[in-house]
């Protein structure tokens, strides 16, 4: 018998059970789709995400590393308290925020995440501009090491101010033995190194420790800023320690016009808000070092570059207390963060996600919770774990900064 389409009944069926086949199939095949589209929008947000929650992270570790610099290097009053607290809330709102993002699941997760960091950010921000005042601009502090006389140029009336150490006339450098023979990085002034104090400097958010002779750690004491005795080379004044044509065991306290400048602002101008200054330019700059060993590095011992001599903030100020910061360091095994740099963060180690490339997660992954590995992500712990930085109230070398984070750790806050 014939239909009205003019196909038979045992036509009619084979197409009819194909259709139904083909809508089966298409069926799963498009729940497939949308579920992969779902995972790849969810995982696009979560990255972007991710890198403005990291981007804000390394906002507030640079907020809190700065101020780990300065603050036990300032004269103690209500404005350091005030510095200190911010900091502290903003390590306490960083832990936050770590704890969230251990966990996190979706973007809303990584909202509350971000929305702690901005407040983290705040409060490093506070410590920084306080800090700013209390040095009147410039970012200068000092402080003898082991005591409690510190030092910036900001006096108690809001004048900047540091004093020059007088020059000894008579004194007979040539009987210091060659061994021996170091001199005061202030002044110049000649001596062993045995009779040279530690002091430690802050300068635009870097910290040495120098030698000095007893007369600029007696300005110290009285609350004054030491002066550097400079030169003009080429019509730029320069420290001592890189004037070509001055040897202290040769021209100290022999005649002639001596200089001074305050280490920091202009070589003239006291101006407050000046970024750079005699001694954050010459520090950073080991292309001629001085001919004597001026500084102390991290391990305790004399050394003649000044690159060498930069230090950690001391434990006491590292210390965030507990599980804190992000623990990214760690380099865990399925963690698609792992590796990660707890300091200098351009990109994310073994090429997964860099802030200019984002097109890829996990390559590993294939479903919703593989992406993101509770636990894995970030495992709050290892970035500021605070014991190793300074050992046992000294310097313990190769254990400042460990490889595999910014601080090493271990131990919570008081």
């Amino acid at each position: 018998m014939l239909g009205v389409t003019g196909l038979s009944l045992f036509e009619i069926v084979p197409i009819f059970i194909f259709f139904v086949f083909c809508l089966a199939a298409a069926i799963p095949i498009a729940l497939v789709a949308k579920f992969l589209s779902a995972k790849s929008s969810h995982e696009k947000m979560m990255q972007g995400a991710f890198l403005t929650v990291n981007r804000l992270r390394r906002e507030v570790v640079d907020g809190l590393t700065y101020a780990d610099t300065y603050l036990d290097l300032l004269p103690e009053g209500p404005e350091v308290d005030s510095a200190r607290s911010a900091r502290q809330q903003a390590a306490h709102h960083l832990e936050q925020a770590a704890q969230i993002v251990k966990t996190a699941r979706a973007p809303v997760d990584m909202g509350r995440a971000q929305a702690l960091l901005e407040i983290a950010k705040e409060e490093a921000e506070s410590s920084h501009a306080i800090i700013d005042k209390l040095t009147g601009g410039t970012g200068l502090a000092v402080a003898v090491d082991g005591t409690d006389y510190k030092a910036t140029p900001l006096q108690g009336n809001g004048t900047l101010y540091s004093v020059p150490a007088p020059e000894i006339s008579d004194l007979d450098a040539l009987d210091i033995p060659e061994n021996e023979r170091s001199a005061c990085f202030f002044c110049s002034r000649p001596s062993r190194i045995s009779e040279l104090t530690p002091v430690n400097i802050a300068m635009g958010g870097k910290r040495r420790k120098v030698l000095a002779c007893a007369a600029d750690v007696g300005s110290v004491q009285q609350g004054y800023t030491p002066q550097v005795r400079t030169f003009s080379v080429s019509g730029r004044s320069v420290p001592w320690y890189h004037a070509p044509h001055y040897d202290p065991y040769r021209d100290y306290g022999h005649g002639g016009e001596i200089f001074y400048s305050p280490g920091y602002a202009g070589y003239t101008d006291f101006a407050i808000g000046m970024q750079s200054g005699l001694l954050l330019d010459t520090l950073t700059d080991s292309s001629a070092a001085p001919s004597y060993p001026l500084f102390i590095s991290p391990s305790g011992d004399p050394v003649y570059d000044p690159t060498q001599s930069e230090l950690p903030p001391s434990q006491d100020v590292v210390d965030f207390g507990g599980n804190d910061s992000f623990g990214l360091g760690d380099g865990g095994v399925g963690s698609i963060f792992s590796g990660l740099d707890q300091v200098d963060i351009p990109t994310f180690d073994n090429s997964n996600i860099s802030d200019s490339d984002t097109s890829t997660f996990d390559q590993d992954s294939s479903d919703m919770g593989s992406s993101f590995d509770p636990g894995s992500s970030f495992d709050a712990g290892s970035s500021f774990d605070s014991g190793s930085s300074f050992d046992s109230g000294s310097f313990d070398s190769g254990s400042s900064f460990d490889s595999g984070g910014s601080f090493d750790s271990g131990g919570s806050d008081s």
